[in-house]
Order: structure tokens, then C-alpha cells, then sequence
């Protein structure tokens, strides 16, 4: 049993450092495609809800019309507040477009962009979307949306940063379908 937790953490081990332009552009089409996700989950979600409430209501039957009326609102105070760090990440995000150095370790993301220095332990990160073009990690306090384009790693530093993440469960790191993404592509 001591085995496979040392192994586990082996394969965990994680340095991948490297430098890329982020356009803001780029940042944009990052943030509509992470805001499209949010709201196709919270739509999907809410219509699921309201169909059971409204065939519990057809059976007469109160208890489940109060838990699905329950889960509406918790389930809307939830999807609020993840829009809300979405919209938050459009805003206080910019700062972070440009030249950037980067370096991911087991112990968090380090981006250097025009000489500020910003330090990101993995625990701060509420969760990370996987898109078709970049990984994009949001904090948990301020909502900033630290983008990661596809063509900034190498194809091996790209396998040991999604290797990484496929530890962390699913709520976490998420990974939006390619046909939800829409056409849009990076722009140089």
C-alpha cells in the first residue's frame, strides 16, 4: 500500500517552465469560451430541476416539489457565484496578456509579465477548464483567470501538465467538449 502513494506521487512530480505571448484576443476567446461553459451547465441544470419539480407537482405530491424547489435555489446560488468569478477573471485578468514567463511546479503556477512576479499555490486555484486551445486557472479569491495556451508547451510538458491535473477530481479540473468551444481559434 506504501507503494502505490510514493508511485502516485512520483508520477505527480511536475516542472515545466517555458515563455509565450498572450494576446488579449487570445485571453477573450479564452474567457467566452469558459463563460459559454458556465452557462450551458447552469441552464442545463436548472431545466433538469424545474422538469422534476414540474412532474411532481403534476403527481401531487409536496415533498419533492419542495426539494426541487430547494435545489433550484442553492443550485442558482452556485451557478451565481461561478459566473461571477467567470465575469471577475474577464476583468482582473488582463494584466496578465503579453510577453509571460512561466513556470508550473507540484506546488503552484508562477507568472512573470513585465516584471511583476505572480505566485499561485495549487490550493488557490478553485479549478481549472480545459479547452481545446489553453488550460485556464481561476483563483479562488480574486476571480484571476491565468491562461496557459496549448502552443506555449511542448507536447511533453502538455502530457505532464494534463497528467497532473487528472489527479485533482472532476469538479476541478474540468475539461470543456471540443464542439462546445465554437470555431474560434487563438489569434497571433
Amino acid at each position: 500500500m506504501g507503494q502505490v502513494s510514493v508511485a502516485r506521487e512520483a508520477v505527480m512530480a511536475m516542472n515545466v517552465a517555458g515563455s509565450f505571448e498572450l494576446g488579449e484576443g487570445e485571453f477573450d476567446n479564452a474567457i467566452g469560451q469558459l463563460r459559454r461553459f458556465e452557462r450551458t451547465r447552469f441552464f442545463m441544470a436548472i431545466g433538469l430541476i424545474c422538469a422534476i419539480g414540474a412532474a411532481s407537482l403534476l403527481l401531487y405530491t409536496k415533498i419533492p416539489s419542495l426539494v426541487a424547489a430547494g435545489a433550484v435555489v442553492v443550485l442558482s446560488a452556485l451557478c451565481y457565484r461561478s459566473l461571477r468569478i467567470t465575469r471577475l477573471a474577464h476583468g482582473s485578468g488582463r494584466r496578465l496578456t503579453g510577453h509571460l514567463d512561466m513556470t508550473l511546479t507540484d506546488d503552484g503556477l508562477r507568472l512573470v509579465v513585465e516584471g511583476r512576479n505572480e505566485r499561485v499555490g495549487w490550493v488557490e486555484v478553485v479549478h481549472c477548464t480545459k479547452t481545446r486551445e489553453a488550460w485556464i486557472f481561476l483563483r479562488k479569491t480574486s476571480g484571476t483567470a491565468y491562461i496557459i495556451p496549448q502552443y506555449a508547451l511542448a507536447t511533453d510538458d502538455a502530457r505532464e501538465l494534463s497528467r497532473f491535473l487528472e489527479s485533482w477530481n472532476k469538479r476541478r479540473y474540468r475539461r470543456i467538449p471540443v464542439a462546445s468551444t465554437g470555431i474560434a481559434t487563438s489569434v497571433k
